[in-house]
C-alpha cells in the first residue's frame, strides 16, 4: 500500500522577475526585456527634452507625466525582486502610456511649427489631393 506523501510534489517559483526571464525565455528573452527597460527610460528622456523644448513654459504636465512613468517603472522592477510579476500587465500598460505621451507630444510639436509657418498645415485625409486641386 503506498502512502499518500509519495504523490506529493512542491513547485519551486522564482520571486524574481529577471530569473523568471532568464529560466523561461533565456538568455535572448532576458536581454530583450532589458532593451525594453532601456527604451522606456530613453522614451520618457526623449518625451521630457521634447516637452522643455515645444512651448515656452514647458508642458509641466507632461514631464510630470513622464517622471511618474519612469518612477512607476522602477517601482515594477523593485518589486520584481521579490515576487514573480513578468507576465502581468504592468509593465507593458506603462510601456503603451510612455509611447503614447511620446506620440503626444510628438504631435502637439507638429502642430506648433505648422502654427509657426514653417511647415503647411495637413487637414485630415486627402490633405495632399487637395492642395494639388487648388493649386
Amino acid at each position: 500500500e503506498a502512502s499518500l506523501e509519495s504523490n506529493v510534489r512542491t513547485i519551486q517559483v522564482a520571486h524574481n522577475i529577471f530569473i523568471q526571464c532568464m529560466a523561461e525565455l533565456g538568455y535572448i528573452g532576458l536581454f530583450v526585456f532589458i532593451l525594453l527597460i532601456l527604451a522606456t527610460v530613453a522614451i520618457n528622456y526623449n518625451t521630457r527634452v521634447l516637452a522643455k523644448a515645444g512651448h515656452d513654459p514647458p508642458d509641466s504636465f507632461v514631464i510630470h507625466m513622464s517622471y511618474a512613468l519612469d518612477e512607476a517603472m522602477w517601482a515594477y522592477l523593485v518589486s520584481g525582486f521579490f515576487v514573480t510579476v513578468l507576465y502581468y500587465p504592468f509593465f507593458w500598460i506603462n510601456l503603451a502610456f510612455v509611447v503614447a505621451l511620446n506620440a503626444i507630444v510628438k504631435r502637439e510639436r507638429l502642430k506648433g511649427k505648422a502654427r509657426a509657418g514653417r511647415m503647411p498645415p495637413v487637414r485630415g485625409r486627402g490633405a495632399i489631393r487637395e492642395a494639388a486641386l487648388t493649386h
